[in-house]
């Protein structure tokens, strides 16, 4: 794939996008925080005993950008792979038995994982049961502790929908077009949620946000422009 002036610049502004777009989403109150650390008990994970809150500004920094660079490399690797080594033409490799084998590989992997992080022992030390237990009548209200048919229902059609079709789809953009168009293009969920937040009628976004997805519809403009 070769660099040029447009895709340097389509990608500049997608990512000054997603930089503004993230501005804008710091201002997380309190109140919000104290409520993901509640609901952070109910889980059985290593970091379930800790408050993300009280650790240092700058070690909350230093590990949000080790997850963001390590994510990134991971994605970047994965998409390059795709693009070499997956055929355009379907039928001398089928996209969706690679995919079907990259589901299998989670679900055996990762299921003992899931299982575990949702289903806690249930021993905890006495002075944490009576220090929590208010916190727990409060978040118990509002977190389902059980799986309902609608909840399931809800979970099928999300997984059809956007780990099974978009992934689908996303994949074959790799292929057809290049790696970089497809990876920009993944940007445009930013204004299209923003969109999708309007008709219903729950857009508060500031104007960091709204340049945020100018930024990004004008960044995969560029990337297909050759000059």
């Amino acid at each position: 794939e070769k660099v040029t002036k447009g895709r340097l610049l389509g990608v500049l502004l997608c990512f000054l996008g997603g930089v503004a777009t993230t501005w804008t989403d710091l201002d997380v109150s309190a109140d919000e925080q104290s409520g993901l650390n509640n609901v952070n008990r109910h889980l059985r994970h290593p970091a379930a005993k800790y408050s993300i809150s009280e650790l240092d500004e700058s070690v909350r920094t230093l590990v949000g950008d080790l997850a963001g660079l390590f994510s990134a490399v991971g994605y970047g690797l994965y998409t390059n792979l795709i693009r070499f080594l997956c055929p355009k033409d379907e039928s001398k490799m089928s996209m969706q038995l690679m995919f079907g084998y990259i589901g299998l590989l989670n679900l055996l992997l990762l299921l003992p994982v899931a299982v575990w992080v949702n289903f806690p022992s249930g021993v905890r030390d006495e002075a944490e049961n009576q220090t929590n237990a208010e916190a727990d009548d409060e978040v118990s209200s509002s977190v389902h502790t059980t799986l309902t048919w609608s909840i399931f229902l809800f979970l099928v059609l999300k997984g059809l929908l956007d780990n099974v079709l978009s992934d689908y789809l996303w994949a074959r953009a790799v292929i057809l077009t290049s790696a970089t168009v497809a990876s920009v293009g993944v940007g445009l969920t930013i204004p299209m949620a923003f969109f999708a937040d309007w008709l219903q009628g729950n857009y508060s976004g500031g104007s960091g946000e709204i340049l945020g997805a100018i930024f990004v519809v004008a960044g995969f403009i560029f990337v297909q422009v050759r000059f």
